[in-house]
């Protein structure tokens, strides 16, 4: 659309929009100076001037999706003003960062939606249905562009003769991000591989390995109620004999990955043979008489030597 359009349709509007006043009151009174003169500039949104206000509900942001399909539901409405005279939606884009190209939601078109005939969107909701979509992580983002405009007065002799317009564009902007997951985890025993214990200790570290992110972590000793975990584990005070273990893993979209069951072994501690307290402090009692032995025959000689 050539600017002069845009500013020409913009005008028309600051006149439907604050114009019911005005002709009344030039029927009322008639300006002697005949219509007022427009002039229309662009410029920028002031600090009082907020941008389009986007709310996204669908999806929730940083959520898992067990789907490759998903819908899309937002709304949004314009910005608060108190200077504007005029704000509409212009145009919505929605960028999905895993389409080539960008998808027009809505676009104001001065042929179909004059502002003299037909009111402006100042609100708009849409629900979208998307398929398809590739596993992993995603985002989409909501480009909303209003369009409005300032207006001035310039009086003569208490009659309005110039109206002086200034149109400006003002975006906003929001971006959900979220993650299509239709996999189980993949989840591995790493300590653990069919191997046997033949130390002393009775307890085996389970050291595991996730593939993705997890909401819930359990495993499963000989058959048995599943514990859940946090991280690597220390299986403590096992009795001898095989034992089987299998770890669970569930990720953020809610699939459960199995890993493989190992089985593994506790053998029976090393012992050594007991030996009699009388035994023991029988040996001690012939070393110490020995030793006196010794040390007599030792002072004898000795003495005969000198």
């Amino acid at each position: 659309m050539r600017k002069g359009a845009i500013a020409l349709i913009t005008a028309l509007l600051i006149t439907t929009a604050a114009g019911t006043f005005l002709v009344r009151l030039g029927n009322a009174n008639p300006n002697p100076f005949g219509p007022p003169q427009i002039v229309s500039t662009e410029g920028s949104p002031n600090s009082q001037t907020k941008p389009p206000e986007i709310t996204i509900t669908s999806p929730i942001n940083r959520t898992a999706y067990p789907s490759n399909n998903l819908s899309l539901k937002y709304n949004l409405s314009i910005g608060d003003s108190e200077t504007a005279s005029v704000r509409f939606m212009w145009k919505i884009t929605l960028e999905a960062d895993w389409l080539p190209n960008n998808i027009t939601a809505y676009e104001f078109n001065a042929d179909k939606n004059p502002y003299t005939t037909e009111p402006t969107i100042t609100q708009f909701y849409r629900t979208m249905n998307f398929t398809g979509i590739p596993e992993g992580k995603h985002s989409i983002a909501i480009h909303a562009l209003e369009r409005g405009a300032y207006e001035n007065y310039e009086y003569t002799s208490g009659f309005v003769t110039k109206v002086y317009v200034t149109n400006f564009f003002i975006e906003g902007l929001s971006t959900v991000n979220f993650t299509i997951d239709i996999t189980a985890p993949k989840v591995s025993i790493l300590s653990l591989e069919n191997q046997t214990s033949s130390s002393n200790t009775r307890n085996v570290l389970l050291n595991l390995s996730v593939n993705e992110e997890f909401s819930k972590l359990t495993y499963s000793l000989d058959g048995k109620d599943n514990v859940t975990v946090a991280e690597n584990v220390t299986l403590a005070d096992l009795p001898t004999g095989n034992h089987n273990v299998t770890v669970y893993a569930t990720d953020l979209a809610g699939h459960v990955g199995k890993s493989e069951t190992v089985t593994f072994s506790i053998a029976e501690p090393e012992t050594f043979p007991t030996i009699p307290v009388a035994v023991v402090a029988g040996a001690s009692i012939a070393a110490v008489m020995v030793a006196g032995t010794l040390l007599v025959r030792k002072r004898r000689k000795e003495a005969q030597q000198t």
